[in-house]
């Protein structure tokens, strides 16, 4: 309230609902020509930072198989589609997504390591 921005709340597990919110927020953006922002809820599956799951610091139980997958944007999406006829569809784009991964895996194997003086490079402001 204090900034005077649009605020747009919803569920985030729902990929058709963000998209949804998300066009409305970009309409207000456009027409109302005043900032927005998209307030959703999600259920997460990993540690706050990291790859790792993080049940076991006890602040979360962890959710069963049929929670999780109840729970999962991408899951949930991929069964409307085939459920809505989209089968070859969604296993085309399954497969580009593989060959991508793989030829990037094999791209990142082949690729030297940076030099020491990049790793520090633009991670502080005015670098």
């Amino acid at each position: 309230e204090n900034f005077n921005i649009n605020v747009f709340e919803g569920e985030g597990n729902d990929v058709e609902k963000v998209h949804s919110l998300a066009t409305a927020a970009i309409n207000f953006i456009k027409t109302e020509k005043q900032p927005s922002f998209l307030n959703l809820t999600y259920y997460r599956y990993l540690e706050h930072v990291g790859i790792n799951e993080d049940f076991n610091a006890g602040y979360r139980p962890e959710p069963g198989k049929q929670e999780k997958l109840l729970n999962d944007p991408v899951y949930q999406a991929r069964q409307k589609l085939i459920k809505d006829g989209y089968l070859s569809a969604v296993e085309e784009i399954e497969r580009q997504i593989q060959e991508q991964v793989l030829a990037s895996r094999v791209r990142a194997q082949k690729a030297p390591f940076p030099d020491k003086e990049e790793l520090m490079k633009g991670v502080f402001y005015g670098e």
